[in-house]
């Protein structure tokens, strides 16, 4: 049952990835600045709903997927020559 929540939104949010990369394109440099949780909060009332502790793990974890310093064992590999699906 819970593949078919998960694909169903999916389906329902096509662009939840793309909103990710988005938010963290955003936030990365601000919190790599040196920028706290609270500010980032101030700047974006919609990281209201979230903790500090979520907003920096968050961050961190982007900044490392952006930087390539996250290697996630179980994921799909992408054939040789074909492009990346994040823009590096």
């Amino acid at each position: 049952m819970s593949k078919i929540r998960a694909l169903k939104r999916v389906i329902s949010q096509p662009l939840g990835s793309a909103n990710l990369i988005v938010a963290a394109s955003v936030l990365v440099p601000d919190y790599e600045a040196g920028e706290t949780p609270q500010q980032l909060r101030a700047k974006h009332p919609d990281l209201r709903k979230f903790s500090d502790a979520g907003i920096s793990g968050f961050c961190a974890i982007a900044g490392e997927l952006f930087k390539g310093g996250v290697r996630i064992e179980n994921a799909p590999r992408q054939p040789k020559g074909s492009p990346s699906p994040i823009p590096v």
